[in-house]
């Protein structure tokens, strides 16, 4: 039977168990004699050796081929992408994926009064439109479930390092003459970009693909500057200027962060020490003062205790000049 309901066409085979002398066929090892047998018509009439392929470390990750096998390339395509990259976040992942026409979005629901929660994948074409059913992470393996992906976000927290990308980034997009320009030159030394648009064409999102550091980076990670934005304010309004180079710095131990603190506040002191005192230039000849001068300065100079004195003499005066009835 030929079934058409998906858009890989694929032959149903129905067989009867049943003997010319009425008795059972057995099905024992039936896999392995249709696997036989199948190699053997494969072989006579040249068709594509169905067998499972093998995945290896150089093997290259390669854009899904609508009219193969769908699920074995989705499985192949996570799997490699799952050992070889590193990422943080569901979006770090599809941004990945997207390159090979992959897409996973996470279900979630409940089934006979059991939550659960888990993945599942579409194949797309180049503008990521799904043109295939989705496949639960169950079939393709471990490996694709939700489990193992948000064990893969923890694990590459303390891997990557986001300095080498960002010098890079930083390097082309100070000299890039516009959006086109950025991504050609960015190819060139092995980083991808994904943008991500609204329906007005508006930038946002944007992830930075490093295959030299198998990395993958949202923008926001590697600075404000590289952020969908700042991006998007740089490619879309021809006003902003070029942003200049970045220096990345190493990373610093806490003794050297405590020590740039402390440097920083006793710089911070002496500016304000200098702002409150007055230049020699800005005073005047009678602003100048001595120690111990202070008697011949101008202006008054009160002393609480003479005040106090002089206005309990003042009272004495006013009772003593009242009159008597």
């Amino acid at each position: 039977m030929k079934h058409e309901d998906i858009d890989r066409h694929h032959v149903h085979i129905v067989a009867l168990r049943v003997g010319t002398d009425g008795r059972c066929i057995s099905d024992r090892n039936n896999f392995y004699k249709n696997k036989k047998v199948c190699r053997e018509l494969e072989q006579k009439y040249g068709l594509k050796v169905a067998g499972r392929e093998k995945i290896t470390p150089d093997m290259p990750i390669r854009k899904i081929d609508p009219d193969g096998d769908l699920k074995r390339q989705v499985a192949n395509t996570v799997k490699m992408v799952g050992m070889r990259y590193k990422f943080q976040t569901l979006g770090e992942y599809n941004a990945i994926l997207s390159l090979y026409n992959v897409k996973c979005e996470p279900a979630d629901g409940r089934v006979n009064g059991r939550e659960y929660h888990g993945l599942v994948y579409f194949v797309t074409d180049d503008d990521g439109k799904v043109i295939a059913n989705p496949f639960k992470a169950s079939r393709l393996g471990k490996f694709a479930g939700r489990e193992a992906i948000e064990g893969r976000f923890g694990r590459a927290k303390e891997k990557i390092d986001p300095a080498p990308t960002k010098r890079a980034v930083a390097g082309v997009l100070a000299g890039a003459t516009g959006k086109d320009d950025f991504v050609a030159k960015l190819k060139e030394r092995h980083i991808d970009v994904v943008f991500r648009y609204t329906d007005e064409g508006r930038i946002y999102g944007a992830t930075f693909i490093d295959h030299n550091t198998m990395s993958v980076l949202n923008g926001s990670r590697l600075g404000k500057e590289f952020s969908a934005n700042a991006l998007n304010e740089r490619f879309n309004n021809p006003q902003v200027q070029a942003i200049p180079s970045v220096t990345v710095s190493p990373k610093t131990t806490d003794t050297e962060a405590a020590t740039s603190q402390e440097t920083s506040q006793n710089r911070q002191a002496e500016s304000q020490r200098q702002t409150a005192a007055p230049s020699r230039d800005s005073l005047s000849d009678n602003d100048f003062s001595l120690p111990g001068l202070d008697l011949f300065q101008p202006g008054m100079a009160v002393n609480p205790d003479e005040e106090e004195f002089r206005r309990r003499m003042q009272r004495k005066k006013k009772k003593g000049h009242r009159p008597k009835f």
